[in-house]
């Protein structure tokens, strides 16, 4: 092995003022090769071993280190935001809910600024949007890699995929608010240009169309928001009433059984207003939905009446429906096959048997086939299949109209016919409404800001 030579007088560091030494090894460089190829093999693969556990042991350190670091102090680190948003999510439906309305209350109220700089919600969702801005607050402070804009744009796309909806691609690279602004400053309560009780369908067309929003999306951005959460006028915030869990399995989140519970209340436009879908569209477009008239004054919600429709109702469980169709023609075609093979055997038994054998048996039956005397004759098959066909339960449609309500917002959506037709093409094409939903989502996120400068990380 190598001798270390000890630096002494005349040396500066592990220079030497004399060029006969390679730095300060104690041996001149020609001896050094000299060394080298009479060294033994095994003491070079022991140098050579030892190089590779250094090496090991040095990237060891590196990982654990890196990990210990990264839970003490993370930054930029994707996994523990997108942990921290599904927990909050999937813990709380209505905190998703207000994410995706106050996404689509910032083209409702004419918002001009960047969105999420500042974000703004209406009033009747306050407590929502202040627990919210706390979270992204504190997930900004503990990753300040992400801005507040991107952090609102993951969030409301997360929340969105919770209740149901589409899948949206979320571009990142947006700059943070100016630092002027303080965090009472970042979100601000604006009044919606399209309040829900107001049916003037020409403002709300200028103001969307102006802001370049199509008619398809116009019917589309309308519809995503009615379809999930309860009325405005309602003033229902989902504290007590609903409390889901987090399993305790750790890779399943959601709900516990016995723990979902939704409040018995007709303030609501769909069945389950935390699941995103097309049902709000069908129930439009179904019934005909009339206010109650008090004192010859027309007021309060709209409802329907399971007797007043519009067109034929479809089951909302059409599986149901099929599968009852499916049996009942099961049960017929074997019905009309056991008929077929009795009238083949009565064919066959009229044509062979003979007449004397026939007097021999006073039911005309020989053999094994006699009837035993006391012993009462069987029901025939027919009359089981019979009962069977009649004993096939259908289910019990159940109507909507004792629990769900319209406001003057839906209402506006039948008083123009380029509107309605795009109900009838939603109602009957839900992957379209899916799809138009998802482009506007996209829309609002990347408002006032370069598309060249945002991307999509991989």
């Amino acid at each position: 092995m190598f001798r270390l030579r000890t630096v002494g007088f005349g040396c500066a560091g592990p220079l030497c003022v004399s060029g006969a030494r390679l730095l300060w090894w104690g041996y001149k460089e020609r001896d050094l090769h000299r060394l080298a190829r009479q060294r033994p093999w095994w003491e070079n693969a022991a140098i050579f071993a030892g190089l590779l556990c250094f090496i090991q042991v040095t990237s060891m350190c590196y990982y654990f280190g890196n990990r210990m670091y990264q839970a003490w102090r993370p930054s930029g680190n994707t996994l523990y935001v997108n942990k921290a948003m599904d927990t909050k999510v999937f813990a709380r439906p209505d905190l998703s809910v207000a994410a995706v309305r106050m996404v689509i209350h910032y083209v409702l109220s004419g918002t001009q600024t960047p969105f999420g700089a500042p974000m703004v919600y209406p009033e009747y969702m306050r407590p929502e949007a202040e627990e919210l801005m706390k979270f992204i607050f504190d997930l900004h402070s503990e990753q300040p890699m992400f801005s507040i804009p991107d952090l609102w744009a993951m969030l409301s796309a997360k929340a969105l995929a919770r209740l149901g909806g589409p899948n949206i691609s979320v571009r990142r690279g947006r700059p943070d608010p100016p630092g002027h602004l303080a965090v009472e400053q970042l979100l601000v309560e604006t009044p919606s240009l399209v309040p829900e009780g107001k049916r003037d369908v020409l403002k709300m067309k200028r103001l969307l169309a102006g802001q370049g929003f199509s008619v398809e999306e116009i019917v589309g951005m309308i519809g995503g928001i009615r379809t999930i959460g309860f009325h405005d006028s309602s003033g229902f915030h989902t504290k007590e009433e609903v409390k889901p869990q987090i399993r305790r399995h750790p890779s399943l989140m959601g709900p516990q059984e016995d723990v979902f519970h939704l409040p018995e209340t007709m303030e609501k436009c769909t069945l389950d207003p935390y699941v995103f879908g097309g049902e709000y569209f069908d129930l439009l477009l179904d019934y005909n939905w009339r206010q109650r008239s008090l004192i010859g004054w027309r007021s309060g919600p709209f409802r329907c009446d399971e007797k007043d429709r519009k067109r034929e109702i479809t089951l909302l469980d059409p599986f149901s429906e099929q599968a009852v169709m499916r049996e009942r023609k099961r049960l017929q075609a074997q019905e009309q096959a056991r008929e077929a093979v009795e009238r083949a055997a009565q064919k066959r038994e009229q044509i062979t048997l003979p007449e004397e054998e026939k007097a021999e048996s006073a039911m005309g039956r020989v053999g094994e086939a006699q009837f035993i005397p006391g012993v009462e004759m069987q029901e025939s098959v027919d009359d089981d299949t019979t009962e069977a066909v009649g004993s096939l339960v259908v289910p019990e449609f159940k109507s909507p109209c004792s629990s769900v309500s319209m406001r003057e917002m839906d209402m506006m959506l039948l008083d123009d016919a380029l509107l309605t037709g795009w109900l009838h093409r939603f109602s009957t094409n839900e992957i379209r409404f899916y799809t138009v939903f998802g482009e506007v989502m996209e829309k609002i996120q990347n408002r006032g800001y370069n598309l060249n400068s945002l991307y999509v990380p991989t």
